[in-house]
């Protein structure tokens, strides 16, 4: 896949060719990294899709009203079914609510193929796939579907259960990741803000490498200041943010040789 960065100081560009699947945006604080990352959204032909942990998990006013965003397939489900809650408040919540919605929709879709009396397994589910990601990072946590919500257990008990709202937001995060990933269109540039926010360095590497390894179709920009983070993952394709024009919409920027 090859993609077009945003214009330099000089009005050239470059053009980047990500063949690994991974790019890293760095840059320091004020260097014009989001900008940056939304002049390349907003200039891309394949379909896009952001994560977001920081916006997701605390009230936000400006829904994502990309194509096949969380908030744009939520309000979609609103409106189709009466038993959704169309008043989540944040985004998170509105994905937690989406995949049980779906889950629902699975097990009516497979009673419905059964009803011939010829039984068919059970597909496996956004949730399914979630909850088994959710384990291998977090093993002592146990995933309970109970009366229609998602809930939470150290050892299987019910009656100790606690909603998603109880997590940290360190288990939010991991949880949003990997659901909101389910939904990401085909194929889709997956664009990240601040891949490190609320999660341990010592399970950021093998989160985000699970995450890409459950979606082999997309390509993944992260955006961050973190160089840690950056020298933690092999094989980017990296731009440089060093700053940014507002009058004219240009970056100085560089794109380094992977693993420098």
């Amino acid at each position: 896949m090859k993609l077009q960065l945003p214009p330099r100081l000089d009005g050239s560009r470059d053009t980047i060719v990500a063949d690994n699947r991974r790019i890293i945006v760095i840059g320091a604080n004020g260097a014009g990294k989001t900008r940056f990352t939304e002049r390349f959204i907003s200039e891309l032909d394949s379909p896009v899709f952001r994560l977001s942990a920081l916006k997701a998990l605390y009230r936000c006013d400006a829904p994502d009203n990309l194509p096949g965003s969380i908030d744009s397939r939520y309000v979609e489900a609103t409106s189709q079914s009466s038993f959704i809650r169309s008043d989540n408040a944040t985004q998170f919540e509105r994905l937690t609510t989406l995949m049980l919605y779906d889950e629902v929709l699975n097990l009516i879709a497979h009673k419905v193929t059964n009803s011939d009396g010829k039984p068919v397994p059970l597909p496996e589910s956004h949730l399914d796939r979630v909850i088994k990601a959710w384990q291998e990072v977090f093993p002592e946590n146990k995933v309970l579907r109970e009366g229609g919500k998602l809930l939470f257990s150290r050892n299987n008990d019910s009656t100790e259960a606690y909603s998603s709202l109880k997590l940290s937001d360190g288990e939010k995060a991991v949880l949003y990741y990997f659901g909101a990933l389910q939904y990401a269109p085909g194929k889709a540039v997956v664009f990240v803000d601040s891949p490190g926010m609320f999660l341990h360095p010592s399970i950021t590497g093998f989160i985000w490498d699970k995450v890409e390894s459950m979606r082999p179709d997309c390509t993944f920009v992260y955006t961050t200041h973190d160089v840690e983070f950056l020298s933690a993952r092999r094989d980017n394709a990296i731009v440089w943010v060093r700053g940014y024009d507002a009058a004219k919409q240009t970056w100085d920027y560089a794109v380094l040789p992977p693993n420098s």
